[in-house]
C-alpha cells in the first residue's frame, strides 16, 4: 500500500516507533475527517487493544473495499474464535468507534459552520496562530526586514522590479505556517485554459499546487501560486477580502527567502520556495475596482 500522507503519515511513524496512544488517537481524528479511509482502518486494526475492536475495523475495511481477500479471510478467522456474545454488535465497542457514528454529524455541523466564519473572517486564531497584528509589527521602509516580537524576518528578494499576477483565482486560503508568521495567503491565480474548470481541475494541498487535464497536454495561460507578504495592513485587508473565481491583479516583489533571527541574531530557521511565488504584495486589485 502506498505510503500515507499528512496525519496518518504522523500516525504511522509514532505508531512505528512504539507510542500507541498518539497514534491511536491520531487515527480517530482522521476517521473523524474521513470515515471511507480504507488504510486508517487498517492501522487502527494493527493497534487495537481487544479482538472485538479488530472485528470492528475490518468489518469497515471489508465494507469500504469488498475485494480486500486479506481482510474478509482474518475477519472470517476472528469470528470464528469469538463466541457471539461477545462479538461487537452484541456490546459496546470499547474504543470509541460507535461513538462516531453518532458524534460524526454533530463534529461535521461544528467544522462546516467554523469553516463559515473563517472563510468570512479569516480572523480566527487556529493552534495558536493569530493573524498579523501590524500595530505591534515593525516593519523597514525597504520591507526587507520586519520585526515582530523581537524576532527579526529578513527578506531577500529575487530582484528589484515588481512582478504582476493578474488572473482568476482558483484557490484562496489563510496561510498559517508558526515558523514564519508574516506569510499570510495561499492564492492560485490562473488564466487561459487553467483558469478554465472544464479543462482543468487544480488542487492546493500544503502550501503546493498540482492541476491535471483530459483535454489538452499543454493547456494554454499562466499558473502561480502566491504566497503572500503583505507590504502594509491595508494590503492585508485587502487580501482578506480574494476568493475563489474573483478576477484580480496582484503585483510585487518576489521573494527568494525570508531567514528568521532571535533578538539575538541567532538564526531559526528560513522559509523558501519549492515551484510557487512567495510575493511581497504592494497592491491588490479585485474585479473592476
Amino acid at each position: 500500500m502506498a505510503e500515507e500522507s499528512g496525519k496518518l503519515a504522523v500516525a504511522i511513524a509514532a505508531i512505528r516507533a512504539g507510542d500507541k496512544d498518539i497514534g491511536r488517537q491520531l487515527i480517530l481524528e482522521v476517521l473523524a475527517e474521513d470515515p471511507d479511509n480504507e488504510a486508517a482502518w487498517s492501522w487502527a486494526c494493527d493497534v487495537a487493544e481487544t479482538t472485538e475492536e479488530r472485528i470492528h475495523c475490518l468489518r469497515q475495511i471489508v465494507s469500504i473495499n469488498p475485494s480486500n481477500e486479506a481482510a474478509r479471510s482474518y475477519l472470517a478467522r476472528l469470528e470464528m474464535e469469538v463466541p457471539p456474545s461477545a462479538r461487537p454488535e452484541a456490546r459496546e465497542v470499547k474504543w470509541g468507534f460507535l461513538l462516531l457514528q453518532w458524534a460524526f454529524p454533530v463534529l461535521l455541523v461544528l467544522i462546516v459552520g467554523t469553516a463559515l466564519v473563517y472563510y468570512r473572517h479569516d480572523i480566527l486564531s487556529f493552534f495558536g496562530l493569530a493573524p498579523l497584528d501590524f500595530d505591534s509589527m515593525t516593519i523597514s521602509r525597504s520591507y526587507d526586514q520586519f520585526i515582530i516580537d523581537g524576532d527579526v524576518f529578513q527578506i531577500t528578494f529575487e530582484q528589484q522590479r515588481r512582478s504582476e499576477f493578474s488572473g482568476v483565482v482558483r484557490h484562496a486560503s489563510a496561510m498559517r505556517v508558526r515558523e514564519c508568521p508574516i506569510l499570510t495567503h495561499d492564492i492560485l491565480v490562473t488564466s487561459g485554459d487553467y483558469a478554465n474548470p472544464d479543462i482543468v481541475t487544480t488542487r492546493v494541498s500544503n502550501h503546493h499546487f498540482t492541476w491535471r487535464s483530459a483535454a489538452t497536454r499543454n493547456p494554454s495561460g499562466r499558473i502561480n501560486l502566491l504566497h503572500t507578504v503583505p507590504a502594509t495592513e491595508e494590503v492585508y485587508r485587502q487580501l482578506l477580502e480574494v476568493r475563489t473565481w474573483d478576477e484580480v491583479v496582484i503585483t510585487g516583489r518576489e521573494i527568494l527567502t525570508i531567514n528568521r533571527l532571535d533578538e539575538k541574531g541567532k538564526y531559526l530557521g528560513d522559509w523558501r520556495d519549492a515551484g510557487c511565488n512567495t510575493l511581497l504584495v504592494q497592491s491588490v486589485t479585485v474585479g473592476g475596482e
